[in-house]
């Protein structure tokens, strides 16, 4: 755009290399990951809450099953949200079960991202 307009464009990526490219003079904002503790208590936070009738053993379960499925996130609030969306809806434990099988079936099958075997949720957003 012509500078004169006082348009901005706003490039969001998780590849530095491409917001540089865009404008090696452009400011970059790199915003901080989360930890998988601060992971989990997002999902945490989105899939269980109005929840509290659940048994206490099946809890349990869905947190050992929910952790793992946070760090497969990367750390991106983003993933987090969208899979603590998708599990807000499930409410059995064989539900969660099968959303963590589809999510290591998609990543152990390389999914979109050149069949990495190390493949996070936050690769296929």
């Amino acid at each position: 755009f012509p500078h004169e307009t006082g348009s901005n464009i706003i490039l969001t990526t998780r590849n530095k290399e491409v917001a540089l490219y865009a404008d090696p003079r452009g400011v970059l904002h790199e915003p901080k990951l989360l930890t998988h503790e601060e992971s989990w208590e997002l999902l945490e936070k989105i899939s269980l809450s109005g929840r509290e009738n659940l048994e206490p053993m099946l809890v349990k379960k869905l947190e050992e099953i929910g952790k793992q499925m946070a760090i497969r996130c990367g750390g991106l609030p983003l993933a987090i949200t969208v899979l603590g969306g998708l599990l807000a809806m499930k409410g059995t434990l064989n539900e969660w079960q099968r959303v963590q099988e589809n999510i290591k079936s998609y990543v152990s099958n390389g999914g979109t991202c050149n069949g990495s075997k190390n493949m996070m949720v936050a690769d296929v957003l």
